[in-house]
């Protein structure tokens, strides 16, 4: 009994046009303020990757590993430096306990950790902005659909004065399609843009991985 109260409590709640537009609105504010983070995390992120491997370049030529350690703690905010920093330390703590290949082995394993650990946080918040994107303009059919039964709800007035208010209710009952509509627009272009840019994210922590394995292979085969 408890859940079909609750059931029929929701469906009254999102029939009403005005709780409609409430929900949307929220679904408006949700979209905005994920996006303005992860637009900003982004940025971070891409701009401290770049200047790390800048930075890192001549250290990783010249084998100076706690120079690049150094650099990837300072980036806090880079995708590179964190997986870098992850292979290389797990690299230079067990070194000395076992082989060559067994240490470049365990390294490996530690950079695809820390890469599946980058991705998910990278990846927080477009879940929501998906989710957004399917539901919004079916919460906005809610409110039209509200709208055209109210509309016919005065059938004993007269016919000219029936018909005007019947185009009126029908008016004010697309508002709620067309903000849903636009609400999901938004939600779908910042999920679409992110998407991409956690594309590119993945393939720089792809090519950073096999960079280290590489450098850590080599460096240790040299006389």
């Amino acid at each position: 009994m408890f859940l079909l109260d609750w059931l029929s409590w929701l469906v009254s709640f999102l029939i009403d046009a005005q709780n409609i537009i409430f929900v949307l609105m929220f679904m408006l504010f949700c979209t905005t303020i994920i996006s303005l983070a992860r637009g900003l995390r982004y940025f971070l992120a891409r701009r401290e990757s770049r200047t790390f491997i800048r930075e890192t370049a001549d250290a990783f030529r010249q084998c100076q590993v706690h120079e690049v350690l150094f650099l990837a703690h300072r980036k806090r905010h880079s995708h590179v430096a964190a997986v870098v920093a992850s292979g290389l330390e797990q690299f230079e703590s067990v070194s000395h306990l076992v082989t060559q290949a067994e240490a470049v082995a365990m390294a490996r394993r530690a950079l695809h950790r820390s890469s599946a650990a980058t991705h998910r946080a990278l990846k927080e918040g477009l879940p929501t902005l998906a989710a957004v994107a399917t539901t919004a303009p079916l919460v906005g059919l809610l409110g039209t659909v509200d709208g055209i039964l109210s509309a016919f709800g005065g059938s004993a007035m007269q016919k000219s004065t029936l018909m005007r208010l019947i185009m009126g209710r029908l008016s004010q009952s697309l508002v709620t399609t067309a903000l849903g509509l636009s609400v999901a627009v938004l939600a779908v272009w910042a999920y679409n843009y992110f998407s991409s840019q956690l594309e590119a994210f993945a393939i720089e922590t792809s090519n950073a991985s096999s960079d280290l394995v590489t450098f850590l292979t080599v460096r240790h085969r040299r006389p």
